[in-house]
């Protein structure tokens, strides 16, 4: 597991990104390999078109503010929660600012959305942001 944040000479880590990801192999197990092969059918792209799945952590506190998921390289992306965040933890969304859209993290529920638009142009509305939880830690891929 290793810290999100880009390093930058002046400051440490990054303002943009304090989370913790861990980069996993493909089909490093079965059960990853069955999840695998959900994400791809349910956003309509063959097995071998995905990224390798990324685990992510958001302790309290940690966030990734508003960013673009890239483009054409990755011209959709699944989101799949993987705990339920406490009732009383009023963060840990993953908010849409240009479509006035928060989805809160349930456990086994999962957001899709493009990044690119039919023209090939990088979707500007699914801009997002990964707010912070107050109290809870946050799992996801």
């Amino acid at each position: 597991v290793e810290g999100s944040g880009v390093a930058s000479a002046a400051y440490g880590l990054s303002d943009t990104r304090t989370s913790w990801t861990c980069k996993l192999r493909p089909r490093q197990t079965d059960v990853l390999h069955g999840i695998e092969q959900r994400i791809a059918a349910f956003a309509g792209l063959p097995l071998e078109n995905l990224e390798c799945i990324n685990m992510v952590r958001y302790a309290p506190g940690e966030f990734f503010h508003s960013h673009l998921d890239g483009g054409s390289f990755r011209p959709k992306t699944v989101f799949l929660y993987l705990n339920d965040l406490s009732e009383d933890d009023s963060g840990g969304d993953t908010f849409f600012p240009e479509l006035a859209l928060s989805f809160r993290p349930r456990a086994g529920s999962a957001v899709l959305w493009p990044n690119i638009t039919a023209d090939g142009q990088e979707e500007q509305r699914t801009m997002h942001a990964a707010l912070a939880p107050d109290k809870s830690i946050k799992y996801g891929v």
